[in-house]
This record gives structure tokens, sequence and C-alpha cells, in this order.
């Protein structure tokens, strides 16, 4: 996982369907290695009230913009080891954030009092690592409903957003005898397992495989009172309202066996603006995208559609061709 080996540890103190939209579909593309410039994470602290969050952070010399990394309910930012150099090889700091209660942060393991410090949390990070250009911000499965909840709630904070493989809807879930005894625990922090039990439903790709059976923090439960928290957090972008005008790049795992793909598909274009929207989908690939580096150029994508928001921004440019 990221950050292995010799890591350097900072402390970083804050307060508390659209027709016109642009689709495009990946093939296989050239190989890709894990071995890449800025594979070691620097690791930081981002304090938020009396709590800390843990960071990874792939930094390359003089970022040009900055990526924060939202995981998923079981994972944490390790598991963006193999996307943040690639990123971070293309110019942008790439800062992944350990969920409260997952990773390395502090909390509870696997809950969440109030789905409101996930706001102060990306605030603080926005806060944090700014300087002045843009933030852009992924979230990854679970990770997407934080990342949209912010990006409606609090659209001037970001630069646009990145949803990988976003769980809004989900092909298997918690079953009703567990939903309702969610809801009757929902102020609790009473453990609940997830219904992902299977590895390969994440990935099929051996190296991802290894990664996820050594995690010894990946969560296997959560609580009834995060679930709980999650479904507040939801109403936001759920609840009808002006279409989200920012920037946004829906990445689509076409073999997803969690991801409810053509629900989200439909969400996402009846949320965001028709001209604000990019959906690339990757035929062959599973849920951790992340993981998927032989077929999918996903730090690419992610870089080229980056560069199109740049490019748009300026009032004037010359190519040279």
């Amino acid at each position: 996982m990221a950050g292995s080996g010799s890591r350097s540890k900072d402390r970083v103190w804050a307060s508390p369907s659209h027709e016109s939209g642009s689709t495009a579909t990946r093939s296989s593309s050239e190989p890709l290695s894990f071995e890449v410039p800025f594979t070691t994470a620097r690791e930081a602290v981002l304090v938020v009230g009396r709590q800390r969050l843990h960071l990874r952070v792939w930094q390359p010399p003089k970022p040009r913009d900055t990526i924060l990394m939202l995981h998923g309910l079981e994972s944490h930012g390790g598991w963006f080891a193999p996307l943040g150099p690639r990123l971070a090889r293309s110019g942008h700091r790439v800062v992944a954030i350990d969920r409260f209660g997952s990773g390395l942060s502090d909390g509870r393991r696997g809950d969440l009092p109030d789905w409101r410090l996930l706001t102060l949390a990306l605030q603080g990070a926005i806060q944090a690592f700014a300087e002045g250009k843009e933030i852009y911000c992924l979230g990854y499965s679970w990770g997407a409903r934080w990342a949209l909840a912010h990006a409606v709630a609090h659209p001037r904070d970001l630069s646009g957003l990145i949803l990988m493989a976003p769980a809004f809807f989900v092909q298997r879930s918690y079953s009703r005898a567990a939903r309702l005894f969610a809801l009757a625990t929902k102020e609790l922090p009473l453990l609940l397992r997830m219904p992902v039990a299977e590895d390969t439903l994440l990935t099929n790709r051996p190296e991802g495989l290894a990664q996820i059976a050594r995690d010894t923090l990946r969560l296997n439960s959560v609580t009834t009172r995060l679930l709980f928290q999650s479904g507040r957090m939801e109403r936001i972008y759920t609840v009808p309202g002006k279409p989200l005008q920012m920037p946004v790049l829906h990445l689509v795992a076409g073999a997803d066996r969690i991801s409810d793909n053509t629900r989200n598909s439909t969400l996402l274009r009846r949320r965001v603006g028709a001209d604000h929207y990019t959906e690339t989908i990757y035929p062959a690939a599973d849920h951790a995208l992340m993981y998927a580096p032989d077929d999918c150029d996903v730090a690419g994508d992610i870089n080229r559609w980056i560069q199109a928001i740049c490019d748009r921004a300026q009032p004037w440019s010359i190519r040279l061709f």
C-alpha cells in the first residue's frame, strides 16, 4: 500500500440523460507499470476540531493544482497508491484523505457520528492545500457520495468533480432485515457487516487482489450510525434542485458488479448541467478502477479532462501542430 518504506510526516492544521453531455469509451491502452515516480507518499495529519485525519500526499516538484481523493466505505487512502503517483507525474498534487474511523485517522473504527464532520474535513483540506490554485475532488465508490454532496452544498469550494465507479446506487445492498436493524439503532455505534463479501467483486487484477489481501486497515463492518448519517448526507443531492454548474467527470467501470451504472448515470445526467458532464466508460474494468492499470489509463483521462477545463478557462490560446 501507499507509504511503505521510508516516509516523512507533516502536520497540517485546519479550523474546524443529457444528450449533449460528453461520453467516451476507453479501450485497452499501452501497458502501465505500478512502478512510477512519486510512488512513496508523504504522510500528513489534518487536524479537524480535536481529531486527526491521516493524509497521503503525492507531491510533484511544482504542483499546478490539487486533487483531493475520498475513498470508499471499506477502504482508505492507501487504495489510491496505483493512481496517485501517475497523477503526480503529470504535475498534480494528490491528497488522499482517510475518513474519520478509517485507515489511520482518529475515530471509532467504521463509525461516523455526524456527516457534517466530513464537510469540515474537506473544507480543512481545501484550506490547507489550495495555495491559490485549482482544487479538484475525486470520490471513489462511497466516497463519491461524500464528494457530490459537498459539491452540491458548497459549489464554490471546488473547481471540478471526478466520480470514479460511484456507489450512489449499488447492485447488492443490505438485506431488508439489516436495513430495519440499522434504522432502529441509527443513533448507536453498532457494527453491521458490509454486503461486499468477495474481493473479486472489487477487482480481478492479481496486483490489486494481493494488495487488498495484505491490507490490515480495511474495514469489514461499519456502524448503523454511519449508515444513517450517510443517508442524511445523500439527501443533499437526491432532492431535486438546480443542476450543478461544475465540470464533472464520471468514470464508469463497465464490468462493475457493485455499482449500478445505469442508475448512477441517470442520477448524474439529471443532477449535473448538460454542458458540464463527461462520462468515460472502461468496458472490461471492475469496480476498483485504480487496480486496472493494464486496461485503463484513468490517470491519463483525468489529466486530459483537467487540461481541457484549463484550456476553456483561458481567454485565448495558441496551439502548435
